[in-house]
């Protein structure tokens, strides 16, 4: 059912039927199921690429690791986890795997078939997902059509095609066609790996960094099968290699670690786009902003910050920020701030007990609060809940905290 209702960021109309229900404070970050219903499912799904910047490959996905905040993720081993290209290197027998990290920075290894010398083994910390990963090994090698992504690209009108290679039996043995991008990436089924490269800041594993096929468990609720290896050439023939193998009579995988990995270390990339984290964290401020202010949704002065977040134009005054002492509550909570000035609203971010600050100017914009008041929201992220808080309602519930951590006065009860 269409309604009159204008989407918030786009002015676009918003039917309520499409999934188009944003939440006020991210759940990633640990917000509650709040939800705001004036933007569009186009800036919804929009917002999803900015703020997985935020939340799995810039610092604050770090802390969000660190703090275990599981956020949306259904994976019961592994919650919390980031999208850093993360490496395993076993010294002793200069081997580099596919790792992961999650909840409190734990890594493990990532199911993968790899290959060592000359040949191909199995990894993976935990049976069931190598069992998941074979499934849609298989799955993927039982298609008539073997596809392996190459590269992807996107024109001026935001259509994606992709590059790749097909793999084919030629009488008994597999070989490797390139194909030209004539494909949309639409057409793509969850069936199909992509290749990756090794990038250049690992160089340092490039001696010893041989190719695999691994899964992709960033996203649990969209587990994908990844190829890596150090060019696109090494890639094509290690596929070919794995294929054939698989194509014998009585093939079988054994793990070549099944004794214990000695000198471990773990090598996390963190790459980032930093004006997408921006974009991110503004959009994090405004959507508090006009959830708690409904009054503000449509008004222009907002429009500078709404295009920013929107397509990173327009500048708003965004700068990372100090710790702040209005900031110092309890470790386990981030806050929005709301703070009234002459020159108009400073919406303050204190992430992670104010580890992480951020903050940015709605010039001119006058909220119902006097110069210098400021009104608080306070997320709990090991509870998953936030409320909403008058300045006056904070103090009183910064100072009632402070009191239940005295130790009680002799002779009173």
């Amino acid at each position: 059912m269409t309604t009159n209702l204008k989407c918030a960021y786009c002015n676009c109309e918003v039917n309520l039927g499409e999934k188009s229900k944003e939440h006020v404070f991210p759940k990633g970050l640990g917000g509650d199921d709040t939800c705001m219903n004036c933007v569009c499912a186009k800036c919804n799904n929009s917002f999803s690429n900015i703020e997985g910047q935020l939340l799995q490959n810039s610092i604050v996905g770090l802390m969000r690791s660190a703090e275990g905040v599981k956020g949306r993720s259904k994976n019961k081993a592994r919650p919390a986890s980031l999208k850093h290209q993360t490496f395993y290197f076993d010294e002793e027998n200069k081997i580099v795997y596919e790792a992961g990290v999650y909840s409190g920075l734990k890594s493990y290894i990532r199911p993968q078939f790899i290959k060592i010398g000359d040949n191909i083994y199995i990894e993976g910390d935990l049976q069931k997902e190598r069992e998941i990963f074979e499934k849609m090994f298989k799955n993927w090698k039982s298609e008539k059509n073997l596809i392996m992504v190459t590269k992807f690209h996107q024109n001026q009108k935001e259509e994606k095609s992709y590059d790749s290679v097909k793999f084919y039996l030629r009488g008994n043995k597999y070989v490797a066609n390139k194909i030209e991008p004539s494909k949309k990436a639409e057409q793509l089924t969850d069936e199909e790996v992509t290749h990756y490269s090794l990038m250049k800041h690992h160089d340092k594993f490039k001696e010893h960094f041989q190719p695999r096929i691994y899964l992709d468990d960033s996203d649990y609720n969209n587990l994908k099968l990844n190829v890596r290896s150090r060019n696109l050439e090494e890639g094509i023939q290690f596929v070919i290699d794995l294929l054939n193998y698989c194509n014998q009579e009585g093939a079988s995988f054994r793990s070549y670690s099944e004794k214990k990995r000695a000198n471990p270390g773990i090598f996390a990339l963190t790459k980032f786009d930093e004006a997408m984290v921006r974009r991110a964290l503004v959009k994090i401020g405004l959507n508090a902003l006009m959830y708690y202010y409904p009054e503000t949704q449509y008004n222009s002065l907002l429009k500078p910050a709404k295009d920013f977040v929107l397509k990173g134009t327009s500048r708003i005054g965004f700068v990372f920020d100090t710790k702040s002492s209005i900031a110092d509550t309890r470790q386990d909570t981030h806050l929005v701030l709301f703070h009234q000035s002459e020159n108009g609203l400073y919406i303050r971010m204190r992430l992670f007990g104010g580890h992480f600050n951020c903050q940015f100017l709605i010039e001119g914009l006058q909220l119902p609060l006097k110069q210098g008041e400021f009104s608080v929201l306070e997320v709990d992220f090991k509870k998953e809940k936030q409320k909403h808080y008058t300045q006056q309602e904070f103090i009183l519930k910064i100072i009632e905290g402070s009191n239940e951590c005295l130790p009680p006065v002799s002779g009173m009860n």
